[in-house]
């Protein structure tokens, strides 16, 4: 039963990863292609950026695990590696796939970079939570620690 709870607790919270990841490439392509003159993104389009979005939250889940202590800091060597690993998969796949409306390298990787940023802002969202938490925790010791 434990692993089960495990796995279940992995799978949501990957999940949410993982819809923040997506709705972040559908808002960036949208309105990349929107300003081309272009009204809708492809169903294959839209396929191929659920996958990767599973696979950069699901890869967040292993290199980063719930129990990450960002108390220091989101910027060391694991977060860089992993947002830098997703922001290339990002750029590759955006060419490879043909997601922008726009040709051409350079907005691949602006859509990279974009996505390199806002990975970083969730790390830095989860440093907040561990802070709010870690006070949260220290308040509640306080109240029942009994008076001497």
């Amino acid at each position: 039963m434990k692993a089960f709870k495990r796995f279940y607790v992995w799978g949501m919270s990957t999940k949410r990863n993982m819809g923040v990841y997506f709705s972040a490439l559908v808002f960036f392509c949208g309105i990349i292609a929107f300003i081309c003159g272009q009204g809708f993104l492809s169903l294959l389009s839209l396929l191929q950026m659920l996958l990767l979005s599973f696979a950069i939250a699901a890869l967040q889940s292993f290199i980063l695990p719930d129990g990450t202590d960002y108390s220091r800091g989101v910027l060391f060597g694991r977060t860089v590696a992993w947002a830098g690993a997703s922001a290339l998969a990002i750029f590759a796949a955006s060419l490879w796939g043909g997601w922008l409306a726009v040709p051409g390298w350079l907005p691949g990787l602006l859509l990279g970079a974009a996505m390199f940023v806002g990975l970083f802002a969730m790390l830095i969202g989860e440093q907040f939570k561990q802070e709010i938490e870690t006070e949260q925790l220290n308040e509640a010791l306080r109240r029942r620690r009994p008076t001497e």
